[in-house]
């Protein structure tokens, strides 16, 4: 079975009118730096994930953005609403909107948005795992993928927190230049941190974990 590959792509970002009283309007292009990635691989086969994104606004004012593919059965924290956070530590708080098919739509008003310089994009949502039994084990197969974006990643780190027991398939334990992982035995939880220097542009990295079969609901 081929890992599916979920991707996630910054669609566009509008920048609010610059200068009065003409109505001349400016676009400008955000960047999406860098990612990290916390996800909980909870006992109902759901994925719960804290979503981190380094972001440039180039010029000017954020007016709104979209992420596209995050995962089946997206569901957002409504609970902890994303927000974004300067670099002199000032929070931004988006009006969040998650259309039909997925998509994500953050916007904010002019007065409210944040302007050119650097920041970090905050969210929590949960999916459904891509999880399937292993044959002949007693282990299920778990596969979440970073998201594609438009441009390259660089310093992309994720931490998958699973039930105790769960292990990288000895298949992948040869990873690529660039490319390491690390597992941690815990009291209760396996975690095992990725690490990659740079994630190609349009590029969606799967990562698998093997569970115990106990700890985990298979859907039906």
């Amino acid at each position: 079975m081929q890992p599916r590959c979920v991707q996630a792509l910054l669609l566009f970002v509008f920048v609010a009118t610059l200068g009065a009283p003409s109505p001349a309007q400016a676009w400008t292009r955000t960047v999406v730096k860098g990612a990290r990635a916390t996800v909980d691989i909870e006992r109902d086969a759901t994925l719960s994930i804290l979503l981190r994104l380094d972001v440039e606004v180039h010029a000017g004012w954020l007016h709104e953005m979209e992420l596209a593919g995050l995962g089946e059965d997206f569901d957002l924290n409504r609970y902890q609403p994303p927000y974004f956070r300067s670099e002199e530590g000032e929070i931004y708080r988006p009006e969040a909107e998650v259309r039909e098919d997925g998509t994500v739509h953050l916007s904010f008003p002019r007065r409210e948005a944040p302007r050119q310089g650097e920041y970090r994009v905050f969210m929590r949502y949960r999916v459904q795992a891509n999880v399937r039994a292993v044959e002949d084990t007693d282990q299920a197969r778990v596969v979440w993928s970073v998201p594609a974006w438009e441009t390259g990643l660089h310093g992309v780190s994720v931490q998958i927190r699973a039930p105790k027991g769960s292990s990288v398939p000895s298949d992948l334990h040869d990873a690529p230049p660039g490319v390491d992982f690390q597992v941690e035995e815990h009291p209760e939880r396996t975690v095992v941190e990725w690490r990659r220097i740079h994630l190609p542009r349009l590029t969606a990295w799967p990562l698998t974990l093997d569970v115990p079969l106990r700890a985990i609901d298979l859907p039906a």
